[in-house]
């Protein structure tokens, strides 16, 4: 099979129910209706989740953006100074216990003890997608993938 015979978790799984893959690997678990006809594993790996973000045009990163309005130079700041104070007040593990029967792994990518290390940009100074966030009052953030509450 190639890739372009597998471009959703559906198609995944229509191959595995068919015999054609062996096993299929997918972040979650799949719909309720195709579980009976499945045997499901942990893979006990923890798949990291990443926000990306277009960063500032330079020599060195000659991919990012030339317009001063889609930095996300301040944003990005912003959020690491976000997430490094949420995890400081244990609101990650608070999430957890509010979304059970969520699977959570602590990983700290920017771990310190000293959330103030991570300063938050000057909200009326903000430059780029974050000034667009504060002005707008919204911020967009694509993510893909299936959301299913209320699961047991």
């Amino acid at each position: 099979m190639t890739y372009a015979d597998c471009s959703s978790i559906d198609d995944m799984i229509h191959h595995i129910l068919h015999g054609d893959f062996v096993a299929g690997l997918i972040s979650g678990l799949p719909e309720l209706h195709l579980e009976q006809y499945l045997n499901l594993s942990s893979s006990t790996v923890v798949s990291l989740r990443s926000m990306f973000m277009a960063p500032v045009h330079s020599t060195e990163i000659v991919h990012g953006t030339t317009e001063p309005s889609k930095s996300s130079q301040d944003l990005s700041l912003a959020v690491d100074a976000a997430i490094v104070r949420l995890q400081a007040d244990g609101k990650d593990k608070e999430a957890k216990l509010n979304n059970m029967p969520f699977e959570f792994t602590v990983i700290h990518t920017c771990r310190t003890d000293d959330p103030s290390v991570f300063i938050t940009p000057n909200s009326a100074a903000a430059t780029g997608l974050l000034r667009t966030a504060l002005d707008d009052k919204s911020l967009k953030v694509g993510a893909s993938g299936t959301l299913r509450l209320g699961r047991q």
